[in-house]
């Protein structure tokens, strides 16, 4: 009787800890499966704001520190300095449609973007570089 005991109460302890173990495991998967569609989620989010010609709302996907090149000048600057520059180059330049050819994950952890904007009469390049789900790089370049 009480090696029967023993036994329940081994087996008891057991499942308990496999329990554990897979709330664990199935919690980890979840968050990994919302990281990655977070990341999605700004990478829409922040074409579209190209689209509607809104760099407020580009500014407030920018690292404290951004990388903006555009036609080839580079300036790594805040948000606040970003935005401005990117109204006046929208202004010169009204973006038309933005399509996201291809994105996926750097060896380095960041994430990345390259996509296309059309305005009226030309194509540009477009690159995003994200950390820690924040935009620190922002290109726009001729084709």
């Amino acid at each position: 009787m009480k090696k029967n005991l023993f036994k329940g109460i081994k087996t008891y302890k057991l499942m308990k800890l496999l329990r554990i173990f897979l709330v664990v495991i199935f919690g980890l998967l979840l968050f990994m499966k919302q990281e990655k569609s977070y990341s999605q989620t700004n990478i829409s989010a922040i074409g579209k704001a190209i689209e509607q010609n809104d760099p407020e709302k580009l500014g407030t996907y920018m690292a404290s520190n951004i990388l903006l090149t555009i036609n080839g000048n580079e300036n790594n600057t805040v948000p606040t300095e970003a935005v401005k520059m990117l109204t006046t180059f929208f202004e010169n330049n009204p973006p038309q449609k933005v399509t996201i050819k291809h994105n996926g994950n750097s060896s380095d952890g960041s994430k990345y973007a390259i996509g296309e904007m059309r305005t009226s009469n030309e194509t540009l390049r477009t690159y995003m570089v994200f950390e820690n789900d924040e935009l620190v790089e922002l290109c726009f370049d001729k084709e």
